[in-house]
């Protein structure tokens, strides 16, 4: 006959007081990490077009925020909102990039590697520099969050410039993993490159 599935792994118990009052205190250290990796990439995507074009302000007023929650028998959330492209100041970044690039030999241009990126199509270059940092603050700044083997850490990074009235819902990107995938990165098991695969991601 055939083997009776296994029983269900018993659910684990939940934090003790002193678990889970070290928990919120780790949650709101990594608030400020994920803040400060949302503005590291927005300076190091303005940095690449102010090579080009001095003086252009990129992004919109809206401040980063981040705000996480514990969920029990899920893990950790985060959501970061963070500044958005202004869409004139991209359409024109646009513009400068199309002109740059189809300037003929006799016109050297300032465009090379990241800058090239950045000014073709800023919008994804911003994207690409939030998600590279919120992944790295995700791996190497999580330890203290001390997740258990089944839970998840999830940081949902969405526009925070809302506006009045505004139709459609902003664009959200969600990056999340594993309690186990992060304890065999704080244990040496797998390479940071390896960490960074394991990141599931949805969205934008």
């Amino acid at each position: 006959p055939p083997a009776a599935p296994a029983p269900p792994a018993p659910a684990p118990p939940p934090l003790s007081a002193e678990e889970f009052r070290a928990r919120k205190d780790a949650i709101f250290l990594m608030e400020g990490l994920l803040a400060n990796a949302v503005k590291l990439a927005a300076q190091y995507t303005a940095s690449e077009i102010q090579r080009v074009e001095p003086g252009l302000v990129m992004f919109s007023a809206a401040p980063v925020k981040a705000h996480g929650t514990y969920l029990e028998d899920y893990g950790v959330f985060f959501e970061v909102e963070i500044p958005s492209v202004i869409p004139s100041v991209a359409s024109l970044v646009e513009r400068i990039g199309r002109t740059r690039g189809n300037s003929s030999p006799a016109q050297p241009t300032a465009l090379t590697g990241g800058s090239t990126e950045a000014l073709m199509n800023p919008d994804a270059h911003y994207v690409e520099s939030v998600k590279t940092q919120l992944v790295n603050a995700m791996i190497r700044q999580s330890n203290q969050l001390e997740l258990r083997a089944g839970e998840w850490l999830t940081v949902a990074a969405r526009d925070g410039s809302e506006s009045p009235g505004q139709l459609s819902e902003p664009s959200t990107m969600i990056l999340r993993i594993r309690g186990t995938d992060l304890a065999d990165f704080f244990a040496g098991r797998i390479t940071i490159d390896e960490a960074r695969r394991r990141v599931q991601v949805r969205g934008f």
